[in-house]
């Protein structure tokens, strides 16, 4: 199974500020995150990560989490691709065009306005804007990330066809 998600922000204390996120300290928010992943994700899934990992120690985090990693790289991951290859991601991108299943899909961290193949079909995924949604009239482009899905990742067919295969249900904190 292919998933895909971004914004996790790993350690990063102020984004549960800048995003009303509903933990204590990012020692809560670290756990649930990784028990919310690992929740879906098998250990020979793929996940496409769009960008934004953690802010410190990515190694420590790719070790709890199942799965084989991609990364596209978003702007707080500065880190040289050969960190982040070393820390466990198996590819580390700017920018990829897959196939998942029958969908052609653009992947980056941040929106793009117009990619090739928009009016062909081809689908865009991407982070950076959390919980917001500018110009939300883009048709087949798609926001990944956790703030958007309940902290999960997600498959492509819930993302573009909004399912929501997993409760809703917070009481893991």
């Amino acid at each position: 199974m292919i998933f895909y998600t971004a914004d996790h922000h790993f350690s990063h204390a102020n984004i549960i500020k800048y995003e009303n996120r509903i933990f204590l300290d990012i020692d809560e928010m670290n756990i649930f995150m990784i028990k919310r992943w690992n929740e879906v994700v098998q250990d020979d899934d793929i996940v496409y990560y769009l960008g934004d990992f953690s802010f410190d120690k990515p190694a420590l985090f790719l070790k709890k989490l199942k799965g084989r990693k991609i990364l596209l790289k978003g702007n707080h991951d500065r880190r040289t691709s050969t960190h982040y290859l070393q820390a466990g991601f198996e590819k580390v991108e700017k920018e990829m065009f897959i196939t998942d299943m029958d969908k052609k899909i653009v992947l980056s961290h941040e929106p793009k306005r117009i990619w090739d193949g928009i009016h062909e079909g081809v689908y865009h995924f991407h982070g950076h804007l959390h919980s917001k949604d500018v110009e939300p009239f883009v048709t087949n482009r798609y926001n990944v990330g956790v703030d958007v899905w309940n902290y999960y990742p997600k498959s492509a067919d819930e993302i573009i066809f909004g399912k929501n295969l997993i409760s809703e249900d917070f009481s893991l904190l």
